[in-house]
């Protein structure tokens, strides 16, 4: 089924009644900061399903100043709400967000899942061994050598001076939408290219059309051996940060 929410930039209700919204532009430097929350799941962990990866966040959080204002500023940069209180009280923690929401250990994982899709985040694989790793490592540094190398502010100037859009107006986009600004404004100067080239004679060139679909969901790290079966997830690495 196709959906527009995510280029639309609407937010995903998830379990509990929680909503939670695409990241900004203009909330980027504060989302990067604390981004890194998310790269915390059973298999960077190395452990079962059956432990509660939210009561592994909780529980440093009671030990960590630094974490428990990184869970704060990431739960109200999500669902937009200034509001962010713990409550620690007995067999149940829970973070209160504004008056009617809360995260819990019961729909965590739904959160962490929402805000990573929103905003193009892909778990980095867990390599069976040490030498898996350096040769995956390998091939996706080389992947980087032979395209261009750009940053997130590349895209917003890409994205602002094609576009005519000023950059108080692109600070209101959320990160999809400007990814795929992006990705459709390099579709069009593609084709652009290739129909100089076709009117100078070069047969051979293959014109893929301005419009053709964008895999926004596409995973950089899929694909890099046969035997997938034997990776598992760990990290997390935003789409335009190299």
């Amino acid at each position: 089924m196709e959906l527009v929410q995510h280029i639309l930039g609407f937010p995903e209700t998830i379990a509990g009644g929680v909503i939670v919204y695409p990241i900004r532009v203009k909330d980027f430097d504060a989302f990067i900061r604390v981004s890194d929350i998310l790269s915390i799941s059973s298999a960077s962990l190395g452990v079962g399903e059956e432990v509660s990866v939210f009561d592994v966040l909780v529980y440093h959080a009671s030990k960590d100043v630094q974490m428990l204002e990184g869970l704060y500023s990431l739960f109200s940069l999500t669902m937009r709400y200034a509001d962010v209180q713990a409550d620690g009280a007995g067999d149940s923690p829970i973070f209160i967000v504004g008056k009617n929401m809360a995260i819990t250990r019961n729909n965590y994982t739904a959160y962490r899942q929402a805000v990573m899709r929103q905003n193009l985040i892909f778990e980095k694989p867990k390599f069976a061994n040490k030498i898996v790793e350096q040769w995956a490592d390998r091939v996706l540094e080389n992947r980087h050598k032979n395209g261009v190398k750009h940053t997130i502010e590349d895209i917003i100037t890409t994205v602002s001076v094609y576009t005519g859009k000023p950059y108080h107006i692109l600070a209101e986009q959320a990160l999809y939408q400007i990814y795929a600004d992006f990705k459709r404004i390099s579709k069009i100067k593609e084709y652009d290219v290739a129909i100089e080239f076709k009117c100078a004679g070069a047969d051979k060139v293959v014109l893929k059309h301005f419009s053709e679909q964008l895999n926004m969901f596409a995973n950089p790290y899929e694909g890099l051996f046969v035997g997938a079966s034997s990776l598992s997830t760990s990290q997390v690495l935003p789409i335009g940060e190299e």
